[in-house]
């Protein structure tokens, strides 16, 4: 065999061997960056609350006014009566146009179907028209409920007890719900020997208010026997949560 060809050989042998020996060094040797990873800030999360109860000022009722006919100018003629009579006593009670709303107002065709292969026929047309209204002298809650079984209306909803503008109610809790994070994160300080810096995180919400409905007792709709509707308002539950996250050393 040439010297020559021996001599590659032994020298690629050789590099080799350098190869996979650096290879395994490297291999085997600690990495500073996993054995040491950097530390994240060091917190802790206190959660404090508040709430309160409040007398609602304001109460909704949602209703419905529905009627058939074989027209459509016969059953609109017959829904904007009953409504227009309707809110014509809901004025006298104090109620204003501006807390009166109309939800949604359909007119729809009606069908009916006949004989043995079910043949479709036309059958009318049906109106409807869904109205809420507000009423914020709340004594007069019980006169409405009753003066409304006057009017043929065709569902109702209500009464809703709530706070119309409840944002500085909530305004208020939520100072008062962090001062009371404040305070559980100064004792839990001291107890876990740490000494707390400054707020690095704030959440808002979770817990979201809830209302203490007053149900009815009863009252009559287009009855012969009027019974007077009797509606107590009841209290309001608000609530506030919020969290707070700082920093400590």
């Amino acid at each position: 065999m040439n010297a020559n060809f021996v001599s590659v050989i032994i020298a690629i042998i050789a590099t080799a061997g350098l190869c996979f020996g650096l290879v395994g060094f490297f291999d085997t040797a600690p990495s500073q960056a996993q054995l040491h990873p950097n530390e994240s800030a060091r917190t802790i999360s206190v959660s404090g609350t508040a709430e309160q109860l409040v007398q609602p000022d304001t109460a909704s009722l949602t209703f419905r006014i529905s009627q058939k006919s074989p027209t459509i100018e016969a059953a609109t003629n017959s829904v904007n009566t009953r409504t227009s009579t309707l809110l014509g006593f809901l004025r006298e009670f104090g109620i204003e146009d501006t807390d009166m709303k109309t939800l949604s107002y359909n007119v729809n065709p009606e069908y009916r179907y006949e004989g043995e292969f079910r043949n479709r026929k036309s059958d009318g047309y049906r109106v409807n028209q869904l109205m809420q209204i507000k009423i914020r002298d709340l004594d007069n809650v019980e006169s409405v409920l009753t003066r409304i079984g006057e009017i043929e209306i065709d569902n109702l909803s209500g009464p809703n007890f709530f706070i119309d503008d409840d944002e500085m109610i909530k305004a208020g809790l939520r100072k008062q719900a962090i001062a009371n994070a404040k305070e559980k994160a100064a004792v839990l300080g001291k107890d876990l020997g740490v000494r707390l810096r400054n707020i690095v995180g704030f959440h808002e919400g979770g817990s979201p208010a809830s209302y203490d409905y007053a149900r009815s007792k009863g009252f009559g709709l287009a009855s012969d026997e009027q019974v007077e509707a009797e509606i107590p308002a009841g209290e309001n539950l608000l609530r506030a949560s919020v969290m707070l996250e700082f920093e400590i050393e």
